[in-house]
């Protein structure tokens, strides 16, 4: 569902790069796998000054539609993807 909302908005996806765990699907980007809890909006800290608003921003319109995300600057430090804003998708808390 947060896919088709983010692609209905606009956003460009990218096949996700930097881990083992990869989903592939077809006619659709690959997506990474991750175990959590909740929802992460992060980037590279190369990005910080030009993704961190756009994440509060993000983070707060989910909220406002009652999903809890939590943006988290510099935080995606280990995807090979350093110019994308990553959002982690995790259990519903």
């Amino acid at each position: 569902m947060v896919e088709d909302i983010l692609l209905k908005a606009g956003w460009t996806q990218l096949d996700w790069k930097g881990g083992d765990l990869v989903f592939k699907r077809a006619s659709k980007k690959d997506v990474g796998i991750v175990t959590m809890v909740g929802m992460f909006v992060q980037m590279d800290p190369s990005k910080v000054t030009e993704f961190t608003q756009p994440a509060y921003t993000l983070q707060e319109a989910f909220k406002a539609e009652g999903i809890a995300a939590r943006a988290e600057p510099g935080s995606a430090s280990t995807a090979e993807n350093k110019e994308a804003m990553h959002i982690l998708i995790g259990k519903k808390p």
